[in-house]
């Protein structure tokens, strides 16, 4: 955060001695890809000795959480200050609305019993577990799905303030502008479909509920850059810009290996007025 704050105040500096050359508003599509992450978890269950024994249970479970893109949209606005006839810095404020679909697979699960002791007295103690435990309804039907889960648990969107703070130059004539940098997005606003579920008949019913809530985010990201216009005329051009997010989606104290981080592709058109 200190060191994101000290390159705004360069900036800063270096640009008031600058000269403003273009004021420019962009909007567009963009498109969030994040790849797949998978993390270890483990969990301690004590028995108590009214089953017959007393154990520890260890379970260890990998999970692994996947994203579904979803397409957004950019928009806002940039200045750029001329530091030589070919370069210019780049700043403004924009909005990226990001949209995608989260899940979860457990991909393995591990149990291990420690600290065993059998009771002294012979036979089965009442209540102990016996055998395996199976579900079914009903009906005694085992090939049903217990759980119905709806396509909207895990569809997610956030909204992000970003300042980019880019160097450019320009080629063939002026037509192809060239930037690169960082971009830092405020966390601004978040929603997620959650699922609860209710037990009815046999069957566990799956319940959306929408939640709007920033907490579980990082709130302040930091990004690479790279953007490109041509400019089909004077003041019309075709955006690109590509965005490797170098801060995770979610705080929390995972290791950096497996936590999940944007990756966003953005087209649009923009709207130049130059000096």
């Amino acid at each position: 955060m200190k060191k994101s704050l000290l390159l705004v105040f360069i900036f800063i500096g270096v640009a008031s001695k600058a000269q403003i050359q273009r004021y420019t508003f962009k909007a567009g599509a963009n498109y969030a890809i994040i790849p797949d992450v998978t993390h270890t978890e483990e969990m301690e269950l004590a028995i108590p000795p009214s089953v017959g024994y007393i154990a520890t249970q260890t379970t260890t479970a990998s999970f692994r959480q996947q994203y579904k893109e979803r397409a957004g949209f950019d928009a806002g606005v940039s200045l750029d200050y001329g530091l030589s006839k070919k370069f210019f810095l780049t700043t403004g404020l924009s909005v990226s609305y990001l949209r995608f679909k989260q899940s979860m697979t457990i991909t393995s699960l591990e149990s291990n019993t420690v600290d065993m002791e059998l009771p002294t007295a012979g036979g089965v103690i009442v209540g102990a577990p016996i055998g395996s435990i199976k579900f079914e309804d009903l009906d005694g039907n085992r090939s049903e799905p217990l759980l119905i889960t709806s396509d909207k648990n895990g569809e997610t969107t956030t909204l992000y303030l970003q300042t980019p703070v880019l160097a450019g130059t320009t080629f063939f004539k002026n037509r192809l502008i060239v930037r690169g940098g960082a971009t830092f997005s405020y966390l601004l606003n978040a929603t997620t479909y959650k699922m609860t579920a209710s037990y009815e008949g046999g069957t566990f019913q799956a319940l959306d509920v929408k939640v709007d809530s920033r907490e579980g985010y990082t709130e302040l990201l930091a990004s690479a850059t790279v953007q490109t216009t041509f400019l089909v005329t004077k003041r019309i051009g075709v955006d690109f810009s590509a965005n490797k997010f170098l801060s995770p989606i979610y705080s929390g104290k995972s290791s950096s290996s497996d936590q999940a981080k944007y990756n966003t592709l953005a087209l649009g058109v923009s709207y130049s007025l130059t000096r």
